[in-house]
């Protein structure tokens, strides 16, 4: 059982084989090519199911019809390579610098069998060792999915904001930056139970007046009547209340996280003749 069990486990796992970064243009630098090679690698293996493959003889084989100066990949050349390594799919990756510190990066990845392409996409990057590896980060994010790490994350951050909207209602959103969401959900939370608690200590009132000496029978029936109202009504805010505190920890738990709506960040504001320079705080807010 144990043996079947991991065979099964290791046929799920997609085997990628990663070959040179194509340069068309030939500005690329070595260290860059590197650094895209090694990070489009890592971030294939960091994603559940998937395996990364960097080996020398898949340059050999890619190197016979100058692959790395047009990214062109024949079906001979597929096939040579999945008998070779082992592998299910190649990601084809090409760099592009398109201006000052900025590069073009696109991706896509190609079915060893069959040939075809099964996902492709692009992302425009900066050329820094840490930009690269969050841009390559976020391009195989877009074509596969987030990472093990990320998943995990998202779920303890999840379990953050549930924790969060047990106690006080709409806070969970608000930590995932639902501002709005959370502060609606946490004022008609608030509203809903105070009607509730009002109505109820009003039909508490009514009680004392029909258990008082001396009333007439007219004065008792509207009493009761008006302490069966106020009850009923109390009864549908707290029920009102339940039903929205239940829907606020579903929220919370299954929101995705909004970007940041505002950043601060400290700034250099030249003059006009770029003579002098002011150091001040910047501010950027996203509506």
């Amino acid at each position: 059982m144990l043996l079947i069990t991991l065979l099964a486990s290791a046929q799920s796992v997609k085997t990628v084989a990663i070959p040179e970064v194509v340069d068309k243009e030939g500005k690329l630098s070595y260290s860059q090519k590197a650094l895209l090679r090694s990070t489009m690698a890592r971030a294939i293996t960091n994603r559940e199911g998937y395996e990364a493959y960097d080996r020398t003889d898949i340059d050999a084989i890619m190197s016979e019809h100058e692959f790395q100066r047009t990214g062109y990949v024949s079906n001979e050349q597929i096939k040579r390579l999945g008998a070779m390594t082992g592998v299910s799919y190649i990601l084809i990756t090409e760099g592009i610098p398109t201006g000052s510190n900025q590069l073009f990066v696109s991706a896509r990845i190609i079915d060893i069998v069959t040939g075809k392409v099964e996902m492709m996409d692009n992302i425009t990057m900066g050329t820094s060792s840490d930009e690269m590896q969050q841009g390559c980060n976020a391009l195989i994010r877009k074509m596969i999915g987030a990472s093990s790490s990320d998943i995990e994350y998202r779920k303890r951050h999840d379990a953050n904001a549930l924790v969060a909207s047990l106690f006080i209602p709409g806070l969970g959103q608000m930590i995932k930056y639902h501002y709005l969401e959370g502060g609606l959900t946490l004022g008609c939370e608030a509203a809903l139970i105070g009607a509730g608690v009002g109505t109820y200590l009003a039909a508490k009132k009514k009680t004392t007046i029909m258990n008082s000496y001396n009333i007439d029978y007219d004065t008792y029936q509207s009493a009761a009547n008006s302490k069966k109202a106020l009850q009923g009504t109390s009864f549908a805010f707290f029920g009102l209340a339940v039903a929205l505190y239940g829907v606020n920890l579903w929220r919370a738990y299954t929101l995705k996280p909004k970007k940041r709506s505002y950043a601060f960040y400290p700034t250099i504001i030249p003059t006009d003749d770029n003579t002098n320079f002011a150091f001040g705080m910047g501010a950027t807010i996203k509506f």
